[in-house]
């Protein structure tokens, strides 16, 4: 699991805008746990721009199917 809270808890205390970037290649189960991570932080974020390099058709099934 990646733990993020302790790293966002800074930029919150800021309320500075924050996106996330996730790059990713035939790597769907991470990215499907990347992503919940993200959207469970107590971090407002912006955007959450995924970097597909390519990868096979899960991963795009998985993107797609989350609108």
């Amino acid at each position: 699991m990646v733990h993020l809270n302790n790293h966002i808890a800074f930029w919150m205390e800021f309320k500075m805008k924050v996106s996330a970037v996730v790059v990713t290649y035939n790597r769907v189960e991470m990215l499907k746990e990347v992503i919940s991570a993200l959207l469970s932080s107590k971090a407002r974020l912006n955007h959450v721009i995924v970097v597909d390099n390519n990868s096979d058709k899960a991963t795009q099934d998985f993107l797609l199917s989350m609108g």
